[in-house]
């Protein structure tokens, strides 16, 4: 079953769980251990380094209130892949950022799958979407309202 995965998956974050061990429990099972990987916590340049040299960011979350992990990758230019559980799921989807979907496994399965079917053009095209979204609604250097009352002149 695992040469039908076509790409890499890495999980980030902390997998010393009980949700951490049926993930690996299922890879195993599913003989996905040489395409699926759990890096732990990830900060600085490592975890700039995985963004850099990520597809999209997936984060098949059941109740986010501001998933600063999604902003971040918008900013990388990564597509977002969520669910509408998601605060910011609306931006993401007006600037066509990324899918979204419903908040059970079926539905998430078929936006990774809809999104690995694209052609690179239009993985591309996501991509300045996702740096788009990110630059006029998420860069603080972008927002005027933003400086301290101290930095005022």
């Amino acid at each position: 079953m695992g040469n039908k995965f076509k790409s890499n998956l890495v999980f980030a974050g902390d997998y010393n769980n009980s949700t951490g061990e049926e993930l690996k429990k299922l890879v195993t099972k599913l003989d996905l251990q040489e395409k699926v990987f759990f890096l732990g916590h990830l900060i600085n340049e490592i975890k700039g380094g995985v963004l850099i040299n990520s597809k999209a960011m997936l984060l098949c979350s059941h109740d986010e209130n501001f998933g600063i992990s999604l902003v971040e990758s918008l900013g990388y230019g990564k597509p977002v892949l969520t669910t509408y559980k998601v605060n910011i799921f609306k931006k993401i989807l007006a600037y066509k950022a990324g899918y979204i979907a419903n908040d059970n496994a079926k539905s998430f399965c078929r936006i990774i799958n809809k999104f690995e079917n694209l052609s690179l053009r239009q993985k591309r095209l996501m991509s300045k979407n996702a740096r788009n979204c990110f630059k006029e609604n998420f860069n603080l250097l972008n927002k005027k309202d933003f400086i301290p009352d101290f930095e005022k002149k």
